[in-house]
């Protein structure tokens, strides 16, 4: 059941990312990223077409993806390497949304949000659209730097190179679309992910620890720590919660230590750990 509701992801995901491009993108011709977008830029310099040049090229990637993740990164993404194609072409053919030409401002946003959106389903799934993210995946493996990061890297760079073949307008939306749909990628895949950080320092350390352990189910790390005046010597409490267990943390430790110092963080993403295989907090 779970590998349907994958494979089911990975054709919604493309199913929006291919409506973004076929219907708003293209047809207002903005400048466009991605596998599109190197095509498109192809196409422009050596006079291919573009839906089946987005084939080869999506066909190579695959073939990247393939050698880099495996075989089961591969089978979800060979969905893509049929489905992408197929619904772009349909999409251009079929064009709906014509209403939106009259705002490019909003087809913009809309487009950047909806591609954001179809990319960042696909690869929450462990698949790729097997587009420019299969890069962005490959970059994160070898180096830790996030997908998002790289992919919006490379797209600036595919749009800067179509400046000179389209107005100015058309190069700022297209520049508007890649901020969106990055800004929204990164919130698809961080979404139920992030956790949060703290670090509480308190005279009642002790009965902190007993509280959060016990009554809250936190998992912790004791530190040794010296405060920087009195130089007394106390343990400092360091746990990574969800952020629905933060509220509820916050005010457990004033009411055992009002007078504590706490630091919250921000955390990408948490795996392992003891506090991972705790039970999830329910309502007191």
């Amino acid at each position: 059941m779970k590998k349907v509701k994958e494979y089911g992801a990975v054709v919604l995901g493309n199913m929006i990312a291919a409506v973004a491009v076929g219907w708003i993108i293209l047809p207002q011709g903005f400048a466009v990223s991605g596998v599109t977008g190197l095509a498109r830029l192809l196409s422009l310099v050596f006079g291919v077409q573009i839906t089946p040049t987005v084939t080869v090229l999506t066909v190579i990637l695959f073939v990247i993806g393939f050698i880099s993740f495996g075989r089961g990164f591969a089978l979800r993404t060979f969905l893509s390497v049929v489905l992408y194609p197929l619904l772009l072409s349909l999409a251009v053919k079929y064009p709906m949304l014509t209403a939106l030409h009259a705002d490019p401002l909003l087809s913009a946003i809309l487009a950047g949000a909806l591609l954001g959106a179809g990319n960042g389903i696909v690869l929450r799934n462990n698949a790729s659209s097997c587009g420019l993210d299969i890069l962005g995946l490959l970059a994160q493996k070898l180096t830790g730097v996030k997908p998002a990061l790289v992919i919006c890297i490379i797209e600036l760079c595919l749009i800067s190179l179509q400046a000179m073949h389209c107005s100015m307008l058309e190069l700022i939306y297209g520049i508007l679309v890649i901020v969106v749909c990055n800004y929204v990628l990164n919130r698809v895949l961080s979404y139920e992910k992030n956790e949060a950080k703290l670090i509480i320092f308190s005279s009642k350390y002790e009965e902190m620890q007993k509280e959060l352990m016990d009554k809250y189910d936190v998992g912790l790390t004791c530190l040794d720590a010296v405060t920087g005046y009195r130089k007394d010597r106390i343990e400092a409490i360091m746990t990574v919660v969800p952020y629905e267990k933060l509220s509820r943390i916050r005010q457990a430790i004033l009411s055992v230590d009002p007078e504590a110092f706490y630091i919250i963080e921000n955390v990408q993403a948490a795996y392992a750990g003891v506090y991972r295989m705790r039970a999830p907090l329910t309502s007191h």
